[in-house]
């Protein structure tokens, strides 16, 4: 299959069209003129922004998930356990309070 000059022609054709295009100002004079654009809150205030441009707010469940109710659940049995302990404590001591107590008045 013989390549023609007609069909080299078009692949350079089209070689050229996708290269990149060299910039006709260098970049230096292009940075004096750009321009850089803020709304102020005026503005923002007075125009209503379409409904396509404003954020999406998913609909989220109001309650927790899975995991943070089991999380949860855990830090209530561990403050219940520590509880526990703490009373456990306070049980006994008033018992030997209570015994010190009694024996004291007995030997009266």
């Amino acid at each position: 299959m013989a390549i023609t000059k007609r069909s080299c022609a078009c692949i350079e054709q089209a070689w050229l069209a996708c290269c990149e295009q060299k910039l006709s100002l260098p970049e230096d004079e292009l940075e004096g003129k750009k321009k850089t654009y803020y709304a102020m809150t005026q503005y923002i205030r007075r125009h209503k922004i379409p409904t396509e441009y404003l954020p999406m707010v998913p609909n989220v469940t109001k309650r927790p998930t899975r995991q943070a109710e089991l999380n949860r659940h855990k830090r209530k049995i561990k403050e219940l356990e520590k509880q526990a302990k703490k009373d456990a404590k306070e049980k006994r001591q008033l018992r030997r309070a209570m015994a010190s107590y009694l024996f004291m008045d007995w030997a009266k």
